[in-house]
């Protein structure tokens, strides 16, 4: 009897260990893109490159992006951790020094004592590409805009003034939004579609991109509420396919961006 129970003890000691080592299958979600931002600080003016590490922490993008682009998949994005004190985010430059932090609330701030220009030189953005952030500003008077600003062939920022400088943008004029464009020294301006009014102190979403078919897209949200938005997008042909996401901020006003996401997509949904 012993001998029999042990026989049977051992057969379940067997079936145990089987059980455990059959892997239980994973749940799919959406769209999330884990890995490690490893980007080096730029020091200096850089130029674009192709490689893109996402950081660690997954991200689900609002449903908002999904009805507006077919077919997106991350390739970047930045939760701006907080390191040290007067820490400037991987990627970025600043016209201005000091005038760009990290904060200990994981939100990379802008606040300038003249006016400058930021922009993320990692990758450039290029046709079926968009950024979406969240970001909210302070200050009534004077403008900031959030844009693509053009690159040359060598993969390097045009400024403004020189030739061939094209960019879209939306500018925040005192109160007042409007689409802001370059085109190689043509200024103009144009109005959003929508019925959403931009407030200081207030997180609104936005999303920005660029089709195969020159049509340029720039989307904001309240997050809670996407029903209050407003939307620009025009067909501009002629203009580079090559971009770097870019703002440039005067001294009354200071921004606070959060969630900084690159994706690619397959075509604009929302016209």
């Amino acid at each position: 009897m012993k001998y029999k129970s042990l026989i049977l003890i051992g057969g379940l000691f067997v079936m145990v260990l089987a059980c455990q080592s059959t892997p239980i299958p994973s749940v799919p979600t959406a769209t999330i893109a884990p890995a490690t931002n490893t980007a080096e600080p730029n020091t200096a003016e850089p130029t674009a490159t192709a490689t893109l590490v996402p950081t660690a922490t997954p991200v689900l993008l609002p449903n908002e992006v999904d009805s507006t682009f077919s077919s997106v998949s991350i390739l970047y994005t930045d939760n701006f951790p907080f390191k040290f004190k007067d820490y400037l985010p991987d990627g970025w430059v600043s016209e201005e020094k000091y005038s760009g932090w990290v904060t200990e609330d994981d939100q990379f701030k802008i606040q300038p004592r003249e006016s400058t220009v930021f922009y993320f030189s990692q990758a450039k953005i290029t046709q079926n590409e968009g950024v979406y952030f969240t970001f909210k500003y302070t200050g009534a008077k004077q403008g900031f805009s959030l844009g693509f600003d053009a690159l040359n062939r060598n993969g390097e920022r045009i400024k403004f003034g020189e030739g061939g400088f094209y960019s879209v943008a939306m500018q925040m004029n005192d109160d007042v939004a409007t689409a802001h464009i370059n085109k190689d020294g043509w200024v103009g301006s144009d109005f959003f579609s929508g019925n959403l009014k931009l407030q200081e102190d207030t997180w609104y979403d936005i999303a920005l991109g660029i089709d195969d078919g020159n049509n340029y897209i720039i989307k904001l949200w309240l997050p809670n509420m996407p029903d209050q938005q407003i939307t620009y997008y025009k067909r501009w042909d002629g203009f580079p396919q090559d971009y770097y996401f870019i703002s440039w901020i005067a001294k009354d006003r200071s921004l606070l961006i959060d969630n900084f996401t690159i994706f690619k997509f397959g075509e604009i949904l929302q016209k």
